[in-house]
């Protein structure tokens, strides 16, 4: 009993120091979205919202990067710097391809979004190239369990963000300022962090455009195929309605819902750091601790990304107000549904995290699958704020239900293979 208790109490400090330093990211990173808000235009700050959201979207491959080297750095696998340097250059030389290609497209991009410029494209080209690196550094922090670097990391990045994109856009850069503080931030964090953190690996071969050993790569695509598939699409369910509505609606109406889903995303992302801790604590032939701490991370989600729904369904109008300001009060009533779509992705997301440590595939199929249904969906009906919000919960809360099921499947699988091997 007294090993169970330090067990939780354990992953309680490190889920604490994550959620801590995470809220505080959050909270600085959300208070980008209210600064900028009172500074532009609702056209351009729709713009803003959908540049962020591309980067999240294809910054997200990082995701399953980091995955892949939590698992090697906790699994303590033989060459682990080697193969996770590998993983992430690799990453980097295809980023890299990825934004001159992005830097020669600036003018379709442009027309298809109904942009007003092509600069702050080029920006975000160079805010993507420059996300490889930094989320190396916070991979390595997260496999060895060094949550407090990990937060100090994020946490320079959004302040530098934060005033940085206030000064650029007061000066006059508009929507190129907003999104130039991006790159700005990041290359102030990787220095902070260089000078506080000396064990950290050395950036060089990125600088050098060192070769890629495809050979040492090769046994563990396995691990990163799965995770990159899982994390690409469950990022597609939490960003894709504003590349929706951007491309069908109006300039201003799109501004205005991109404003209402920054605010109902911050369900998603005070529960995010729950599920990282949740990933670097799997471990190999600890199934019992493994499933307390699956729950405990249930647990947590709940009573976190709960609490901030529940507010957002009982109050919309005045977190609306207080969030974003009186212009985008209009669309306060879609805050409800994408507010709870949320909270049953983090729960899904916690779900999906402990599959890929155990290397499952099913939860990372149902995440396909309910991309599908849901741009289906879209394609059908008229895109308006309404029914994009209506769809996206319906998918989250059928996706998360098929996990939950899948897990009672595999548990009484399990149990009836146990009782036989008994018997």
């Amino acid at each position: 009993m007294k090993q169970v208790n330090l067990e939780a109490a354990t992953f309680l400090r490190h889920a604490a120091v994550m959620s801590g330093g995470s809220i505080l990211v959050a909270v600085t990173n959300y208070a980008f979205y209210p600064a900028i808000a009172r500074l532009l235009a609702v056209d351009q700050f729709g713009e803003v919202q959908t540049l962020v959201s591309l980067y999240l979207q294809v910054a997200i491959v990082l995701a399953a990067v980091n995955v892949t080297t939590v698992r090697l750095l906790v699994d303590q696998v033989e060459g682990h710097a080697e193969i996770v340097l590998g993983f992430n250059l690799g990453v980097y030389y295809v980023f890299v391809s990825g934004a001159i290609c992005g830097l020669l497209c600036v003018r379709p991009i442009a027309s298809f979004f109904q942009f007003g410029g092509t600069v702050p494209i080029a920006l975000l080209c160079c805010a993507l190239v420059l996300s490889v690196p930094f989320n190396y550094w916070l991979a390595y922090m997260q496999g060895l369990r060094d949550f407090m670097g990990y937060s100090y990391l994020n946490f320079v990045a959004a302040i530098s963000k934060l005033f940085l994109a206030i000064g650029l856009v007061a000066a006059g850069l508009g929507v190129s300022g907003a999104v130039g503080s991006i790159v700005a931030g990041q290359v102030v964090a990787l220095l902070f962090i260089r000078r506080r953190k000396r064990s950290l690996p050395s950036l060089r071969p990125f600088l050098s455009f060192r070769p890629v050993r495809g050979s040492l790569l090769k046994p563990y695509l396995g691990l990163l195929v799965p995770g990159l598939i899982a994390t690409v699409t469950l990022t597609f369910l939490f960003t894709a309605d504003v590349f929706f509505i951007k491309h069908f609606s109006t300039p201003v109406e799109a501004g205005h819902y991109a404003g209402i889903s920054s605010v109902a995303r911050i369900v998603f992302f005070v529960c995010a750091p729950v599920s990282a801790v949740l990933l670097a604590s799997i471990e190999r032939g600890q199934a019992s601790k493994n499933d307390r701490r699956l729950k405990l991370s249930l647990a947590l989600i709940v009573l976190l990304g709960g609490s901030a729904a529940a507010a957002f369904c009982l109050f919309p109008h005045r977190f609306a107000l207080l969030i974003l300001g009186p212009q985008f009060v209009v669309d306060e009533k879609v805050l409800r549904n994408l507010s709870l779509a949320f909270l049953a992705l983090s729960a899904f997301n916690a779900l999906l995290y402990d599959s890929l440590s155990h290397r499952r595939n099913g939860e990372t199929v149902l995440t396909f699958l309910a991309c599908i249904a849901y741009t289906v969906a879209v394609a059908l009906v008229h895109p308006t704020p309404e029914t994009i919000a209506s769809i996206i919960l319906v998918t989250s809360i059928v996706v998360l239900a098929a996990a939950v099921l899948l897990a009672i499947i595999r548990r009484h699988m399990e149990s009836t293979l146990w009782a036989k091997n008994l018997s």
